[in-house]
């Protein structure tokens, strides 16, 4: 584009470079449309897909779905209001809008995610604490040495 301006500065009469150089710049400028339309493309394929796994998955919703599902419309809702209000602002504030409300999809989702980690932590304690081999052999010890410390207190030994 430089080179464009510098040519027609000069009036050198250098049609030949000065119509490559332009030719070069309404490619680039072809290459950012073609790059923007992908770009477009590429969200709408991504937004089509989420909707399809949303639709799969509206079946068997738990009680987190639910909840994840409310929080995400009352965000959106809130986020939507926030659009309306602040349409005229420029873009900084546009760009910390998507990104309060995708630090807000990361928490809610982390949340519920260590939600349910704890919950089959805590399954898998009760199964291991309540079933099972060494859980008899536990037992085992214990009434063993009750018994021991019963027949020592018997025997005269102070507890402490």
């Amino acid at each position: 584009m430089r080179t464009c301006f510098e040519a027609v500065k000069e009036n050198t009469c250098n049609d030949k470079k000065f119509c490559r150089k332009l030719v070069q710049v309404a490619q680039r400028i072809k290459n950012l449309d073609m790059a923007k339309a992908f770009q477009h493309w590429h969200h709408t394929a991504q937004s089509i897909r989420q909707r399809e796994e949303e639709a799969i998955h509206h079946g068997s919703r738990s009680i987190g779905q639910i909840l994840n599902r409310l929080l995400k419309r009352r965000m959106q809702s809130a986020l939507y209001s926030l659009k309306n209000r602040s349409q005229n602002k420029d873009f900084k504030e546009r760009f910390l809008q998507r990104a309060l409300m995708h630090v807000c999809e990361y928490r809610v989702k982390h949340f519920f995610n260590k939600w349910k980690h704890n919950v089959d932590r805590i399954n898998l304690a009760e199964i291991v604490n309540t079933e099972g081999d060494v859980v008899l052999e536990r037992n085992k010890a214990q009434r063993n040495a009750k018994r021991l410390r019963d027949e020592l207190i018997a025997s005269g030994y102070s507890p402490e």
